[in-house]
């Protein structure tokens, strides 16, 4: 049987980014459903070295700072180095993040393992799932984002509507995408 022990935010990336320098592939597992559906409370992630410098807009990253681990879609930096900040979100949220310090950044996540099936998100199907489903989520930050103020569509019902159509389209190709994983 396996036992959950509770570990500090900061004593987990440790371990993580000693794991990553020898070349390992550590697993964490989702903790909420803001990168639903591609990543949902349960599944398990897989990560890999990356630096700040060879972030794409898109990628999906793990990061720590003060007191938990998040993983969300990484958008761009801000400012310059040495002081240059991660601008990261959730897929669910239409909210940026607080900005991150560069040295927050653990890993990024390679691939998706639910109900025991991995999900490559680096290469085929996987990338080209993580790819469309970036598209959507700054299609719809770009409509009711709050970063340039909310783009307002009266009445509500119609707002969440679309925002309804938008996630059932994501959880319909992430569904197909993830059959064959």
């Amino acid at each position: 049987m396996l036992a959950m022990v509770d570990i500090d935010a900061p004593i987990l990336a440790s371990l993580l980014r000693r794991s990553l320098e020898r070349g390992e592939t550590p697993r964490l597992e989702i903790s909420s459903n803001s990168m639903s559906p591609l990543l949902r409370l349960g599944d398990k992630i897989l990560l890999e070295t990356i630096t700040p410098e060879q972030l794409k807009s898109g990628d999906i990253i793990t990061l720590v700072w003060p007191d938990s681990l998040v993983t969300h879609r990484y958008w761009a930096k801000e400012g310059e180095p040495p002081v240059q900040r991660l601008l990261t979100r959730g897929d669910r949220p239409l909210v940026f993040d607080k900005p991150w310090p560069a040295d927050a950044l653990i890993g990024r996540v390679n691939g998706r393992s639910r109900n025991g099936r991995l999900l490559p998100l680096t290469h085929g199907a996987g990338l080209r799932l993580n790819h469309h489903l970036a598209w959507l989520a700054n299609l719809e930050f770009r409509w009711w984002g709050q970063s340039t103020g909310p783009r307002l569509i009266r009445p509500h019902w119609i707002r969440r509507g679309i925002r309804g159509l938008l996630y059932a389209w994501a959880t319909f190709i992430t569904g197909i995408c993830g059959l064959g994983a």
